[in-house]
């Protein structure tokens, strides 16, 4: 363990839950159940900050306030790369629980608040044959009713603006020759939606939790589009009947987490969280209000904080977070900062030339 200001550091573990718990540290928020009590109803693929930061979140929150009725929503997440063994090492040796960091968005002195999250229940890889297998077995299990990904737009594969499979990109050529061993997140998704068709399972919903415009069409889109290739027209037909596709617009800043936060976590909070996810206070999460195939959590019911907001038009409130939030944010990080010579946001935005351009 690292040496930290205060040596009473407890590492992020179940069983140091309680012990957290009864330190009474301000500012921490500990779940008010027991994690070992939530069984798995999700898959995720793409377990980075972004995720955890926003969709474990506001499942915790369901958990937490309708335990009874939500314990069967816990999350295991999926790695389609190499590389994601890095978070799955760190997540692993504290059973699956992370904090989130939020700097405080008042006046007060209370800087930052902590919430540990206990949404997420495993996490595994693709790319490892063993767990590839554990994968497949929970996917093709009645359990699970939704799959939801956060895999940015090259992990698509596919021409977002026109919402067409690049087939002829490596990684879709392997898939489509092994289907059965699927690389890609489509070829992924269609092996298993395919599977459950031919088990007779029940369908699916899958949801896309990213920055994508329409990213529901996008993702329908693609899977249609691999899957008519290699399995043909019952699984397109199957898509349509039993299988649901959202699209969402997801809305908070989530910075890369550095050894900083680990460091700040040790000191201000006692808690050795080598898994911290940092996000501002403010999130927003809106879902087209389409039929779950199996159900969903009650995202949108959350009393204690943002609840998700169900709606008819996403493309209204991508729209206006491109317009309020996106544009703003470049200019002030090129006109602002960059041709000005400032090195940070918060140093551009204390400019007097940058408070007019804003005001105009």
């Amino acid at each position: 363990m690292e040496m930290y200001e205060n040596q009473g550091v407890v590492p992020l573990k179940l069983e140091n839950l309680e012990k957290i718990r009864r330190n009474g540290m301000k500012n921490v928020h500990v779940p008010n159940f027991d994690p070992n009590e939530v069984s798995i109803g999700m898959l995720h693929i793409g377990v980075g900050g972004f995720h955890r930061a926003h969709q474990a979140y506001y499942t915790q929150k369901v958990i937490e306030e309708d335990f009874e009725s939500s314990k069967h929503w816990g999350i295991c997440g999926i790695g389609l790369l190499d590389s994601d063994e890095v978070i799955q090492s760190k997540l692993k040796s504290q059973d699956f629980l992370y904090s989130i960091l939020q700097p405080s968005s008042n006046d007060t002195n209370d800087e930052y608040k902590l919430t540990i999250i206990a949404s997420l229940k495993n996490m595994l890889l693709l790319t490892k044959d063993s767990e590839r297998e554990q994968i497949l077995k929970l996917a093709l299990s009645p359990e699970i009713r939704i799959i939801s990904l956060t895999i940015t737009e090259k992990g698509y594969l596919m021409d977002i603006p026109s919402q067409i499979l690049i087939d002829s990109h490596p990684v879709i050529q392997h898939d489509l020759q092994n289907p059965q061993n699927p690389k890609s997140a489509l070829g992924f998704l269609s092996f298993v939606i395919e599977s459950r068709r031919i088990q007779q399972l029940s369908g699916l919903t899958l949801i896309s939790c990213d920055n994508i415009p329409l990213n529901g069409h996008v993702l329908k889109a693609g899977i249609k589009a691999f899957g008519r290739l290699v399995y043909g027209d019952q699984f397109i037909e199957y898509i349509e009947s039993h299988c649901s596709f959202p699209s969402t617009m997801v809305d908070g800043i989530t910075p890369i987490a550095e050894q900083f936060h680990v460091d700040l976590i040790a000191n201000r909070f006692e808690i050795l969280d080598q898994a911290v996810t940092v996000c501002e206070e403010w999130q927003q999460w809106c879902i087209e209000d389409v039929k779950f195939a199996c159900g969903r959590p009650n995202w949108d019911t959350i009393q204690n904080g943002y609840a998700a907001q169900v709606v008819t038009n996403v493309a209204d409130y991508e729209n206006t977070k491109i317009c309020l939030l996106n544009v703003p944010h470049s200019a002030l990080a090129y006109g602002g900062g960059w041709m000005l010579g400032k090195e940070t946001m918060d140093e551009a935005m204390r400019d007097e030339n940058v408070i007019r351009l804003f005001k105009i």
